[in-house]
């Protein structure tokens, strides 16, 4: 387990270590001294759905790590893939263009390093793990290459918004991280964007669970199928394995179509 663990931390952010590692012991504690075979994934997959209480979709999420650990581990057992209907969990919680504005405007007033972070997220639909691991040597290249989940991604910034990082850096002395606590020096947390987004998010008066990092994420893919970004493409500039997730996005997006041509049609009918 010491080599996947190292193997891991070289290829993934530390959030995901800790999913994987976590989720391939509890599978080590379940296979105790067995044999890994088919039957002992079906069994695990009874165990997780029983006796852990998971949902078929967390079985899913762990069948895709066992297959990077079998990967790793060389072991010629085939973990099947689980399908499951992907619901909108989001759906009600979309954040409109002008409640980021208003959540942009309270940001820049108080923070510009907030500000800044959440520009990036939302004009690139990178994860806030990625945008709080950009560094001043990204910005010095024409794109943005991004790791996460094992896979390197290329990352276009907007001109207008690549120059207000480069004039925040330049007029704060910043090298390496670009988004630093002021005391420590140090890339600030998850947690630190969680809380300030909740808070810009109460003074823009942006209902409460519309307020959270991942949801400028969503915000961006809705603009991307808006713009009429094909599918495939907006899953690789996300670092999608597949388009399976937009769907719901596509679908959503035809919805509020039909409901807007539903309305201009009432005027001369």
């Amino acid at each position: 387990m010491r080599q996947y663990k190292k193997y891991l931390e070289n290829n993934y952010t530390k959030a995901t270590v800790d999913i994987y590692f976590k989720d391939v012991t509890i599978f080590n504690n379940f296979l105790g001294d067995r044999e890994i075979t088919r039957t002992i994934i079906n069994e695990f997959k009874i165990y997780l759905m029983e006796e852990r209480k998971v949902s078929i979709r967390t079985v899913s999420s762990y069948f895709a790590i066992l297959r990077n650990y079998f990967k790793f581990k060389g072991i010629d057992v085939k973990v099947p893939e689980i399908k499951y209907i992907i619901r909108d969990i989001y759906y009600g919680k979309e954040l409109t263009t002008k409640e980021i504005n208003r959540i942009l405007a309270a940001a820049k007033e108080k923070n510009e390093r907030d500000y800044l972070l959440i520009l990036l997220l939302v004009t690139t639909g990178m994860r806030v793990s990625e945008g709080l691991s950009l560094t001043t040597d990204h910005l010095k290249k024409r794109w943005i290459e991004v790791t996460c989940k094992g896979k390197t991604r290329s990352v276009i910034l907007a001109p207008a918004v690549k120059n207000k990082l480069k004039v925040y850096i330049e007029n704060n002395n910043i090298e390496g991280p670009v988004f630093v606590s002021r005391l420590t020096k140090k890339a600030i947390s998850r947690g630190r964007v969680i809380d300030f987004v909740k808070k810009y998010g109460q003074k823009a008066k942006v209902k409460r669970e519309k307020c959270f990092p991942h949801n400028f994420r969503h915000a961006y893919t809705i603009s991307e199928i808006e713009a009429g970004t094909d599918l495939q493409t907006i899953a690789e500039n996300l670092g999608h394995k597949g388009i399976e997730t937009l769907e719901i996005y596509k679908r959503r997006s035809l919805e509020e179509r039909k409901k807007k041509a539903k309305k201009i049609s009432k005027k001369y009918l």
